[in-house]
């Protein structure tokens, strides 16, 4: 299930300040483990899991990015 892609728009850029930016995309890169610049399902379960949702699934993962 790697259906939904999250992309980081400009309106997302305007949220954050430079350091946070960079901060963000540091953090993003150390997920995408197959280095394609996307965040799929299976890379984002890994974010939730890492934050301590342990139970997680690709289907909530899919949800969470739709």
């Amino acid at each position: 299930m790697d259906g939904e892609i999250f992309t980081f728009t400009q309106e997302h850029k305007k949220s954050l300040n430079a350091q946070e930016q960079t901060e963000l995309i540091k953090a993003f890169k150390n997920y995408d483990k197959n280095g394609d610049g996307t965040m799929d399902c299976k890379e984002f379960k890994n974010i939730m899991i890492d934050l301590g949702h342990r139970k997680t699934t690709e289907e909530d993962a899919q949800k969470m990015l739709t």
